[in-house]
């Protein structure tokens, strides 16, 4: 489909999953780079029963790599603004970008996390899976592979985000829409991603292409150590 789109300008549904392109092989890690570090971000999805948040340190490269996670079912989200605080405490979270959907519970981050500290997130659901589609592009966010079942669902609900075909037959607007299931994790990483990239719209590097020593290319050069070589790599895209 985005052949069909962006080389023949035909309009076409999008179909399958929401992100091909995602690899074990290149875009997980079994340890946090080493780069120097801009500052750490959070971000949110609410979910009265199945709330998450995120953590990921940004480089000044401009590389992600999502390195925390935290879910909990049947967890109330005013526990999870005080989780939100430990780690805010512990890694020094220069912003959390909350969804605008809980007018309350974004006061209350506030008032848990400081004003400074909370922004509310940019919401536009296409353009966000596409902003987070050109960063898994680029290999420039990476998923930290701890070995824990929030980490590992949080690649699940990445790998396994569904664009919602039927749905998408029955509108008449054109619009993509992804399923609404298991899509927690993923609402929080486009928060993420979109909200700083959006705010940092113009001021991106050039998108070179490198080659690392291992013939694997990579947008930066140095993270194929951190790659897990047991994983064979597979070229999706």
């Amino acid at each position: 489909p985005f052949g069909q789109r962006n080389m023949l300008g035909y309009w076409v549904a999008m179909e399958g999953s929401i992100y091909p392109q995602l690899d074990d092989a290149i875009h997980r890690v079994y340890k946090v780079p080493e780069f120097p570090v801009s500052g750490h971000y959070g971000a949110v999805d609410w979910g009265f029963n199945n709330p998450r948040f995120i953590v990921a340190k940004l480089y000044t490269n401009g590389m992600l790599c999502i390195f925390q996670y935290w879910n909990r079912a049947g967890q109330e989200p005013y526990r999870m603004i005080e989780i939100m605080k430990e780690k805010s405490d512990e890694f020094g979270v220069v912003k959390w970008f909350l969804p605008p959907d809980q007018p309350g519970l974004i006061r209350k981050a506030r008032q848990v996390l400081g004003s400074a500290k909370c922004r509310v997130a940019r919401n536009d659901v296409t353009s966000g899976i596409d902003a987070v589609a050109r960063r898994l592009g680029r290999r420039s966010i990476l998923f930290l592979n701890d070995h824990t079942p929030e980490g590992q669902l949080c690649w699940d609900e990445m790998t396994g985000y569904q664009w919602n075909e039927d749905l998408q037959a029955m509108n008449s607007s054109f619009k993509d829409i992804p399923k609404k299931e298991a899509d927690h994790y993923p609402d929080a990483v486009r928060y993420l991603v979109y909200s700083l990239d959006f705010r940092n719209a113009g001021n991106d590097p050039d998108d070179p292409t490198w080659v690392d020593d291992a013939g694997m290319f990579i947008q930066f050069p140095g993270v194929s150590k951190y790659l897990d070589k047991s994983i064979s790599y597979r070229r999706t895209y």
